[in-house]
C-alpha cells in the first residue's frame, strides 16, 4: 500500500508542476494573458482508479480557488474531500462514480471518472515511446501476477516482476494487457497501451550533454550531462518541444542525483499561442509568452509530501537561442516554497545568475515531457523498494 500511494504521489508532482504553480499564487492578468482563455478547470490525473478502503489523490487547477465538489455520481462507491487543491477519493465498494468539481465562480467544472476495485495498476494507462520502456504498480490481490491477456507483442511486450509490470514499445500503435493475481477466483485489472514512434515528433534520445544551472538563497544547483532517463545517478539536461496549436511549449529539464531516492529538480516551462521563440518570457503573465519556474531540492517520491519552490513573485526567462535542436538562455526571479499545492509565504526564494544551454527534442505533446520526467521518478522508487 505504501508502495502505491508514494509512486502516485511522485507522479502527481510532477505532472502537475505547471498547474499546481497557477492555482496555488495570485495572478496579474489582462485581456491578452493566456489565463484569461484557460479557466476550465484541469484535473491531474484526469482519471483515477483506487482500492476498496484506500485513498487516492487528484491535483485541480485553474478556474477561481476555492474549489469544491459539485456532485459524485455514486457515494456508495466512493468518498471525496477537497483540501486547498487536492481532492481525495476513498474507495467504498466495487465500481465506478463521476467526481464533477467546480470553481467558486460556479461557471467552470471538471468532471473525474473514478474506477473501484479490489486490484488496480498505477497508472492506470501506458503511453511509451518505441524502443523505449515504462512501469506501472500492482495493488491489491494476491501475489504472484501473471498475465492473462498479452499485448499485441508487435506493438509492445510486457513483464511482470513481483508487483512492477514493465512495459516495453516495439512499434507505434495501441493494444493493451490483462494482468491476474492468484486467489481462486482471479481478480484482474486491465492495462491500455499506447506506443508512438521514436524520433519524428514522437519522442527521440539525446545524444549531447545539456547544462542547467542557477544560484539562491535555497542551495546552489548544477546539472551537466545528457539527460538520460534511464539513469540513477549523476546529471543531465535537456529539452522538449510541443508544437500543439494554439498551445505552444519548450519544457527546460535539469536533474542532479544525491543518491537513488533523492534528486534534485528544475523545470522551466515556456508557453506561448504561437511557436516559442528567442524572446523573453515572464511571470506573472502580462502577455501570451510567460515562462513558469520551479525547483524541487532533495525530492524523495517515498515523502508524505511534494514541495517545491516556484517563482511565483516574479520570474524572468531570456531565450537567447533557440534551434530545432537547442536552446540557450537565461533566468532569475523570486518566490516561495509550495507544499503539496498550498504556497508558503514564509519560505522564499530568490534565484540568480541562472542559465541553460540544452539540447532540444520534439515531443509527440505536451505529455511527452510529463512521461520522460516520470521514469526517472520511477526508477527512483524501484530503487528504493527491489
Amino acid at each position: 500500500m505504501i508502495f502505491k500511494h508514494t509512486l502516485s504521489k511522485a507522479f502527481t508532482f510532477i505532472t502537475a508542476i505547471a498547474m499546481v504553480f497557477i492555482a496555488g499564487c495570485d495572478k496579474t492578468e489582462s485581456p491578452t494573458s493566456p489565463s484569461t482563455t484557460a479557466e476550465a478547470l484541469v484535473a491531474s490525473p484526469a482519471s483515477i482508479s483506487v482500492l476498496v478502503g484506500s485513498t487516492g489523490f487528484i491535483t485541480i487547477s485553474s478556474g477561481k480557488t476555492p474549489y469544491s465538489v459539485k456532485s459524485n455520481s455514486d457515494t456508495t462507491k466512493v468518498r471525496t474531500a477537497i483540501t486547498g487543491t487536492r481532492l481525495s477519493v476513498t474507495g467504498l465498494a466495487v465500481g465506478t462514480a463521476t467526481i464533477v468539481v467546480k470553481d467558486s465562480a460556479g461557471t467552470s467544472t471538471v468532471s473525474v471518472p473514478v474506477t473501484v476495485a479490489t486490484m488496480i495498476a498505477t497508472p492506470n494507462t501506458i503511453s511509451v515511446v518505441s524502443g523505449s520502456n515504462t512501469s506501472v504498480v500492482l495493488s491489491g490481490g494476491t501475489l504472484p501476477y501473471s498475465t492473462m491477456t498479452p499485448p499485441n507483442t508487435s506493438v509492445a511486450t510486457v513483464s511482470i516482476s513481483g508487483s512492477t509490470v514493465t512495459v516495453t514499445g516495439v512499434a507505434a500503435g495501441a493494444t493493451s494487457v490483462t494482468i491476474k493475481d492468484n486467489s481462486a477466483t482471479p481478480k484482474t485489472v486491465t492495462i491500455p497501451i499506447t506506443v508512438t514512434a521514436s524520433g519524428g515528433g514522437g519522442g527521440g534520445t539525446f545524444t549531447t550533454a545539456g547544462t542547467l544551472a542557477f544560484s539562491s538563497n535555497v542551495a546552489n544547483f548544477s546539472a551537466n550531462g545528457i539527460f538520460d532517463e534511464a539513469s540513477m545517478t549523476g546529471s543531465g539536461a535537456g529539452g522538449f518541444r510541443s508544437d500543439t496549436t494554439g498551445q505552444y511549449q519548450l519544457v527546460i529539464f535539469g536533474y542532479k542525483f544525491n543518491s537513488a531516492t533523492s534528486v534534485d529538480l528544475t523545470v522551466l516551462v515556456f508557453f506561448d499561442v504561437t511557436p516559442i521563440s528567442a524572446a523573453t518570457y515572464g511571470y506573472p503573465p502580462t502577455t501570451s509568452k510567460f515562462v513558469m519556474v520551479s525547483y524541487a531540492p532533495a525530492m524523495n517520491p517515498n515523502s508524505t509530501t511534494s514541495d517545491m519552490y516556484i517563482l511565483s513573485t516574479s520570474a524572468t526567462a531570456s531565450i537567447s537561442t533557440l534551434t530545432t535542436s537547442s536552446a540557450v538562455g537565461s533566468f532569475s526571479g523570486s518566490g516561495m516554497l509550495s507544499s503539496n499545492g498550498t504556497p508558503n509565504p514564509a519560505k522564499t526564494i530568490t534565484v540568480t545568475n541562472g542559465t541553460f544551454n540544452v539540447p532540444v527534442i520534439a515531443g509527440s505533446g505536451p505529455a511527452q515531457a510529463d512521461s520522460r520526467i516520470e521514469a526517472i521518478v520511477k526508477r527512483m522508487v524501484k530503487a528504493k523498494y527491489h
